[in-house]
């Protein structure tokens, strides 16, 4: 009776122990970009830090709760060129800017509800089917375009991506809201016990009486969601929908979880850990663009990061089995 006790506070001090060094590493490489750059302890830096990361970040929320369950989610910067470029041609139109927005939340949560099906319907290895659905997502956009981007004239959609209130840009305000509300969903609701009780040992979940595929399936469905929303928001701050916009942001969202503490085998890990990496890359970014490193050093720092986050994943024991 006594070593469940013990092994919870164990789990509990791992937690602790995986924020406070992001913390302390995140608030390190501050300092360290201060001394270097004289332009980046500002205000105005530090919104620069939060747009960027708003795209990542809100990305990362859903990509998370895949990887919490042992999924990967390969498509979501495919959905983002999705989104944009779907909204971008029918504001093109005429279509009122609600109208669109709601039109782009629909088409993200149908593509990860596509991704989700196949995985649990047609039993498709996620690897394979997240691959599968980024190059047709990402296809799509190339082809409905002819690869040429669309220019979204109507101003008032600048809001999501532009805007400012209280002085916080709007972008930075829908993550940490996203925030809010997973680090809410994970830790006090049974679809959130449900997520890391299929992530630890879905065969022993199914057998306690948890539908898994649907579990799942929600999951890619949110994955899905949020990618749109992160569309939404690219497409705004640009101005433009892109057939290439989203690029490497798999790939971004994934590096934020694990750094995080989420680990690949699933089960484990925290939203908070999530926003601490994605800040940590986003202003890892930021440093080394204010000291002129040029963007394929950015690229191999960006990759050791991935690495780093990885092989960290492995101490912690969820690596490759």
């Amino acid at each position: 009776m006594s070593v469940k006790p013990a092994a919870a506070g164990n789990r509990r001090k791992l937690k602790f122990t995986t924020e406070l060094t992001l913390l302390i590493a995140y608030v390190a490489m501050i300092i360290a970009f201060s001394i270097l750059s004289p332009y980046f302890l500002s205000i105005r830096n530090f919104m620069n830090i939060g747009l960027s990361a708003s795209i990542t970040g809100i990305t990362a929320t859903g990509m998370t709760l895949v990887l919490l369950m042992g999924g990967l989610d390969l498509s979501v910067g495919s959905i983002i060129a999705l989104v944009g470029i779907i909204m971008a041609v029918l504001m093109k139109g005429g279509t009122s800017v609600p109208a669109v927005v709601l039109v782009g939340l629909v088409v993200g949560l149908i593509s990860g509800l596509i991704n989700g099906l196949f995985i649990t319907k047609v039993k498709i290895n996620p690897l394979i089917t997240t691959l599968s659905t980024m190059a047709i997502y990402r296809g799509i956009t190339f082809v409905s375009t002819d690869g040429l981007s669309v220019l979204i004239s109507n101003k008032s959609f600048s809001f999501f991506g532009r805007s400012f209130i209280l002085g916080i840009p709007v972008a930075v305000i829908i993550m940490l809201i996203l925030y809010v509300f997973f680090a809410y969903l994970l830790r006090y609701t049974k679809f959130g016990r449900k997520v890391y009780a299929v992530g630890g040992n879905p065969e022993a979940s199914r057998l306690s009486g948890i539908n898994v595929d649907r579990i799942r399936l929600m999951a890619y469905t949110i994955s899905g969601l949020t990618a749109a929303v992160s569309g939404i928001i690219l497409a705004s701050q640009t101005g433009t929908g892109l057939p290439n916009a989203g690029t490497g942001m798999e790939l971004n969202a994934i590096a934020a979880a694990i750094l995080g503490g989420t680990s690949l085998a699933g089960g484990k890990g925290n939203i908070a850990g999530t926003l601490l990496g994605v800040l940590i890359l986003s202003t890892l970014s930021n440093g080394l663009t204010l000291l002129n490193v040029p963007s394929f050093y950015q690229m191999i720092a960006q990759g050791a990061v991935l690495l780093i986050a990885v092989t960290l994943d492995v101490i912690r024991g969820g690596g490759y089995k």
